[in-house]
């Protein structure tokens, strides 16, 4: 540069950051009016073949965890069919080991007996408090880890097990305070060699009224994640699809969901029904499990064993 030359001549791009409030989260919000809510679901047998290879899987694989009876999604023995269906895989061998997957949220109780062997720290960060640990601080910090329970609840005798129950968990807290876009920018990009999926459960408001969109920053940092992140396979986000239907909420509205870079999720009840809260929309590439029909998802808690929930 000669001594002529403005140093802001080669600035590509400015923004004056504002802290803003935090996106939210995806809880199931109350049925609406009329909505024939249905009791939990006990009044069905469960199947004797299915529950006979329940068994099974729990003798070969070692599962002693006492609730894993309960989790359902992962192993359906009344609606026969309706799960994931990882059992096999997880008989195959398969079972999250060399994965790393980074809960975008609020925070995650990484000393959880159910999460503390599979907490990746170094792929973790509070960009709310600004500290190492993204432990929650909030009566109300406890979607994060319970979403960490669904992907990497520990097989261990304490609670039930997450689908990759072998992965490595981290937690990457944005979801507490208000945030900046150049923070959550970097949060979707956080040590993104080693955060190979980053789980969002989040979005814009579910009230179908709002219309959001990433901001620039990021944008970028979702297309660098997608273009170089995972040793240039391309971080994978994972977005909700969102729980405004009864509000006539489209996650086509959602400018998160409805990204190229983004996989967007919607939910089944264990019916395979849809339920009243789900949004859908031409952005949403898969379905999996979620609350309806009278049950619940049962996943980890912060500083207890388990809970009900999404």
């Amino acid at each position: 540069m000669s001594r002529g030359d403005d140093v802001l001549d080669r600035v590509q791009f400015s923004q004056k950051q504002q802290l803003h409030p935090p996106m939210q989260k995806r809880l199931i919000p109350s049925p609406p009016d009329g909505y024939h809510f249905e009791e939990r679901a006990q009044d069905t047998q469960a199947d004797a073949v299915a529950a006979q290879r329940q068994q099974h899987v729990m003798k070969t694989l070692g599962i002693a965890d006492p609730i894993f009876d309960k989790q359902w999604h992962l192993f359906n023995p009344v609606q026969v069919g309706h799960d994931v269906n990882v059992t096999d895989v997880w008989l195959s061998g398969v079972t999250g080991k060399n994965a790393t997957v980074a809960i975008v949220d609020d925070g995650l109780d990484m000393y959880s007996n159910d999460l503390k062997n599979n907490y990746y720290a170094e792929g973790s960060y509070d960009f709310n408090d600004h500290r190492d640990e993204p432990r929650p601080s909030l009566s109300d910090d406890r979607h994060g880890t319970r979403c960490a329970g669904e992907i990497g609840a520990g097989k261990n005798d304490v609670c039930g097990v997450g689908v990759a129950y072998d992965s490595k968990i981290a937690g990457i807290r944005i979801l507490s305070k208000l945030i900046s876009d150049a923070d959550e920018a970097i949060a979707m990009n956080y040590d993104y060699q080693h955060n190979q999926i980053y789980s969002c459960s989040w979005g814009p408001p579910d009230d179908g009224r709002s219309m959001e969109a990433p901001g620039i920053l990021i944008k970028r940092a979702m297309l660098n994640g997608v273009q170089n992140g995972r040793d240039s396979l391309g971080s994978i986000y994972v977005f909700a699809s969102g729980n405004g239907a009864a509000s006539e909420d489209n996650c086509n509205f959602d400018g998160y969901t409805n990204s190229i870079y983004s996989i967007t999720v919607g939910a089944v009840d264990r019916k395979g029904n849809h339920p009243y809260y789900s949004e859908k929309c031409s952005a949403q590439l898969v379905v999996t499990y979620s609350s309806g029909s009278g049950d619940s998802i049962v996943s980890t808690a912060v500083h207890t064993k388990y809970e009900l929930g999404s």
